[in-house]
């Protein structure tokens, strides 16, 4: 089981999967910058230690940068054992506290 926890900015959606239980360690993590701009890019850490893979990716958009993360998470055995997913919300207008959606 892990936890997939996504963050997406004006420009960018960064993720990680964590293993279960309080002391959670981060499993794989990554990113994808520069969202609509020139030289964006997909860069993704499939475990400790690792160093990061960084590929060049067409995202115009946020619907094509999107589509290209959840073909990519897909394609990882651990996105079968995800049990739960959070997605941080930074405008929540009245919302102060994590919520369930």
């Amino acid at each position: 089981m892990s936890v997939l926890t996504i963050n997406a900015g004006s420009s960018s959606i960064r993720f990680a999967f964590y293993g279960p239980g309080s002391d959670s360690a981060k499993l794989e993590y990554g990113k994808i910058e520069r969202i609509g701009e020139p030289g964006a890019a997909f860069e993704a850490s499939t475990g400790k230690g690792k160093e990061a893979e960084r590929i060049a990716l067409d995202a115009g958009s946020f619907r094509s940068a999107v589509n290209s993360l959840v073909k990519w998470l897909e394609s990882q055995p651990r996105f079968a054992e995800v049990s739960a997913v959070g997605h941080r919300v930074v405008h929540g207008m009245t919302h102060s506290q994590p919520a369930r959606v």
